[in-house]
């Protein structure tokens, strides 16, 4: 039997080829927890947004992503030629955003009939060659009511509104068991009352609790989370704009960052060994005492939704929803 297995990147499917459980193993590469969500379908719009958006911001030749891409959705329009379909994802955002556009593709493909899902609760690089395979015993064939789930979902992503998520979340979603949660990070990720995102405000206080080394904070933010999901390059992106911005929150990084830092020994290692420290302004904003975008503006993405500039939706940590900016007169 020809088997296709779709996971989450290189390192997962690289134990899937070792492991040998499948002919043909794609790795899904996309940090969609980042930049714009179009609300096209997959298709050159779709893949040239992001492409400019992950060469901007990861490095790497746009034209060698936008390969990729086309390349991904070859394979996929050729699902005739496999007998099974397995996509093999975590439980975390960066997974669960994958997983809902994947089924959502394979769906548009006609391929959804023979699909099957493993759904890990602990992450598939933690596996070795000789173990990985001990979660075939997750595989279950994609339930109808999971599809519409996800076809839900990754629509509610992608809208330019974000209360399309807050519904999603409220609504009834099937045999997805980690979607849930993974949407309420994702909402995670909207300024609170004083201007941070959850990632954010976790960087300032553990700074403000001792862990000053670039490389440690990193380490420090992933033991944060319920289910860890941030890359280190996306993390440093964050954390550098912190310091280099108007009203700097923290100081001491090496040099602004960028995917250039990653390929050179010294640089590297001068900005992960950087020693951080809050400044007042940060010190400020992690006791509530003002909104720091006020002072730094705010121009990020979240799915299909531009944040930029003041007023924006606000997310109410307290009481775990979204709150619409106040009406302007």
């Amino acid at each position: 039997m020809s088997v296709l297995i779709i996971t989450n990147g290189d390192s997962a499917a690289s134990l899937l080829e070792e492991a040998k459980l499948a002919d043909t193993v794609l790795p899904w590469r996309d940090v969609l927890h980042e930049g714009p969500l179009p609300q096209d379908k997959q298709g050159p719009d779709f893949w040239a947004v992001r492409a400019d958006y992950l060469a901007s911001q990861f490095g790497g030749a746009r034209d060698e992503i936008l390969k990729d891409f086309e390349d991904r959705h070859a394979i996929l329009e050729n699902h005739e030629a496999f007998e099974r379909i397995e996509l093999w994802f975590e439980h975390d955002l960066y997974d669960q955003l994958q997983l809902i556009e994947c089924l959502t593709v394979l769906a548009d493909l006609n391929a959804i009939n023979k699909t099957y899902l493993v759904q890990s609760p602990t992450f598939l690089s933690m596996k070795t060659a000789e173990t990985i395979g001990d979660l075939l015993s997750l595989r279950v064939p994609v339930a109808p009511a999971a599809l519409v789930s996800a076809q839900k979902a990754w629509l509610a992503v992608r809208s330019s509104n974000p209360q399309a998520i807050e519904t999603m979340r409220a609504d009834e979603i099937t045999d997805l068991m980690f979607l849930r949660p993974a949407l309420k990070r994702l909402l995670q990720e909207y300024p609170g009352p004083e201007g941070l995102s959850r990632t954010e405000r976790q960087i300032l206080y553990s700074i403000d609790r001792g862990i000053s080394r670039t490389g440690m904070l990193f380490a420090r933010a992933l033991n944060m989370e319920e289910a860890a999901f941030m890359g280190d390059l996306s993390f440093y992106t964050i954390l550098s704009s912190m310091q280099h911005c108007a009203f700097p929150l923290v100081q001491g990084l090496s040099e602004p960052f960028s995917s250039a830092v990653m390929d050179d020994g010294e640089r590297r290692k001068a900005f992960i060994t950087s020693n951080l420290e809050l400044t007042q302004t940060g010190k400020d904003a992690l006791n509530g005492k003002l909104d720091i975008i006020g002072l730094n503006g705010i121009d990020r993405w979240i799915g299909g939704h531009h944040l930029k500039g003041l007023p924006c939706w606000r997310w109410d940590d307290e009481n775990e929803r979204l709150v619409a900016p106040p009406l302007s007169h």
